[in-house]
């Protein structure tokens, strides 16, 4: 893919600052480190392999897991690393050593995201059989909270930045949040969908979500309002990710159809399309200083944009 130069909000530029070493598999899921010092990535093959940054070096290669790794989330305080996956397991790690520290088997038929609180003393991860589960971080037991009220397989979830509520979408074609001070309590359904929604995320504010869905579509919900600006349209097949920048300025969505989609992340506005070469686009996130984007694809390459000042 030759490297693009995009102007993005007439203020800054992005341009490919590198591609990772190809994998054999696909890569599912992308994580930057809190310190933005380490990418983590999950495999279509198994495996979390560790990346320095800047240099995208492979640090360490993390298997364990027996299927596909759907997904990847640091712990706050980056000394601890969640992995989920087809093999019903979250396996937390040692990010600074590789080594697995404790594996958490579910009941469940897959598990297809993990996410951390922000204060990092919550686990979450979503379940295939329609069940969230919910683990307090260094507790004592490993036997896991269920959260029950989907219909369908739940495919990705996300905690608002302060505070204690959740946020679900999965394949009963509802969004749903969650009040975890009332954990007896069953989600609130915030929005129904023609098509089931794929990912969730909040805005770095907290008043926000937004979702990406099996019908091509962005969507931008006010928490306060209990609305949804216009559907953000553009993109030709699923959106398997959306993310925002640390300041909530610009949100990325990736898709099926190999493109990632700028948009402005208040308004909604597209701002601009980096085309892809046909390959799916499964995950995206910025590095915590906002001047990287980071795209997992379906081709087993890991793409880093650098986000550069306007001169």
């Amino acid at each position: 893919m030759p490297p693009p130069v995009l102007q993005v909000d007439n203020a800054s530029r992005l341009a490919l600052a590198q591609e990772l070493e190809e994998q054999a598999a696909a890569v599912r899921a992308v994580a930057f480190a809190p310190d933005g010092q380490t990418l983590a990535t999950a495999g279509f093959d198994g495996t979390v392999r560790l990346w320095s940054w800047p240099g995208g070096v492979l640090q360490y290669t993390l298997e364990g897991h027996t299927n596909t790794v759907r997904d990847v989330a640091y712990r706050p305080d980056g000394r601890q690393l969640a992995s989920a996956g087809f093999d019903h397991t979250v396996r937390l790690w040692n990010p600074a050593t590789g080594r697995l520290q404790t594996t958490l088997p579910v009941e469940t038929l897959a598990l297809n995201a993990v996410a951390y609180s922000e204060d990092g003393t919550l686990l979450a991860a979503a379940g295939g059989d329609g069940r969230i589960w919910l683990w307090y971080v260094g507790a004592s037991t490993a036997t896991p909270i269920p959260l029950e009220g989907h219909l369908g397989g739940v495919m990705d979830v996300a905690f608002a930045p302060a505070g204690h509520l959740l946020a679900s979408v999965a394949r009963d074609d509802t969004l749903q949040l969650w009040n975890l001070e009332q954990l007896q309590a069953a989600g609130e359904v915030i929005a129904t969908f023609e098509r089931w929604p794929y990912t969730v995320a909040f805005d770095p504010g907290g008043s926000r979500l937004v979702t990406g869905s099996v019908d091509e579509t962005v969507s931008m919900w006010s928490l306060a309002e209990s609305m949804a600006v216009d559907p953000l349209s553009g993109h030709e097949g699923t959106v398997y990710a959306v993310a925002f920048t640390p300041d909530g300025s610009v949100l990325a969505s990736g898709g099926a159809d190999g493109s990632i989609r700028l948009w402005d992340g208040r308004s909604g506005t597209s701002l601009h399309t980096i085309e892809g070469d046909g390959a799916a686009v499964l995950g995206v996130t910025f590095s915590p200083d906002g001047r990287y984007l980071a795209s997992a694809s379906a081709d087993g390459f890991v793409r880093l944009w650098a986000v550069q000042p306007d001169t």
